[in-house]
C-alpha cells in the first residue's frame, strides 16, 4: 500500500518558465507553444505580478493591433498563489471553488518554486485511478483523500 502525500510540493512542476510584464504577447505565445505548456507566471523583482493562460494569449492575439501589446496589457493580476506548505487538498478545492486552471507556488522568501495546473491534477487522479484498476478491492474514501489521510 502506497501512502498519498498531501504536499503541494511533491505535485507541483518545479521552477517553471516565466516572463517580465514587458514581453510582447506574441513571443510569449510562441515560446509557450514551443515549450508545450499553458500558464506563465509574471515576476518582476522576484515577485509575482500576474500570470497569462494560452487562453489570455490567444484572445488578445485577435486583436488588431497585437504587435504592441504586451503581458502587462493581458495578465490576471490575482494570480493564486501559494506556498509550498499549503495542503494539496487546499488547492484542489480553491481551483475548483474559483474555476481556475494553476496555482503558482512560492518559496519562503516569495518567489517562484513551482506550478501547479488542472494537469498536475489529472495526472494525480489518473494514478489514483490506476492504482484502482490493479487492486479490485481498493475503495477510495473520499473523506479520507480530502483530509490527506489517504493510501493507494
Amino acid at each position: 500500500m502506497l501512502h498519498f502525500s498531501n504536499h503541494i510540493k511533491e505535485h507541483m512542476t518545479k521552477h517553471p518558465y516565466f516572463s517580465s510584464r514587458n514581453t510582447p504577447v506574441k513571443e510569449a505565445l510562441k515560446f509557450m507553444r514551443q515549450k508545450g505548456f499553458r500558464h506563465l507566471p509574471v515576476v518582476e523583482n522576484k515577485k509575482v505580478v500576474g500570470i497569462v493562460s494560452d487562453r489570455n494569449l490567444k484572445e488578445a492575439e485577435s486583436f488588431a493591433d497585437t504587435m504592441h501589446l504586451t503581458l502587462a496589457d493581458v495578465m490576471s493580476t490575482e494570480p493564486y498563489c501559494i506556498d509550498t506548505k499549503t495542503p494539496l487538498s487546499d488547492v484542489l478545492q480553491t481551483m475548483v471553488d474559483r474555476k481556475i486552471g494553476s496555482a503558482i507556488v512560492l518559496n519562503n522568501v516569495g518567489s517562484v518554486a513551482g506550478i501547479f495546473t488542472s494537469v498536475d491534477a489529472m495526472k494525480i487522479l489518473s494514478n489514483i485511478l490506476d492504482r484502482a484498476y490493479e487492486d479490485t478491492s481498493f475503495e477510495p474514501n473520499m473523506e479520507q483523500f480530502v483530509s490527506g489521510n489517504f493510501f493507494i
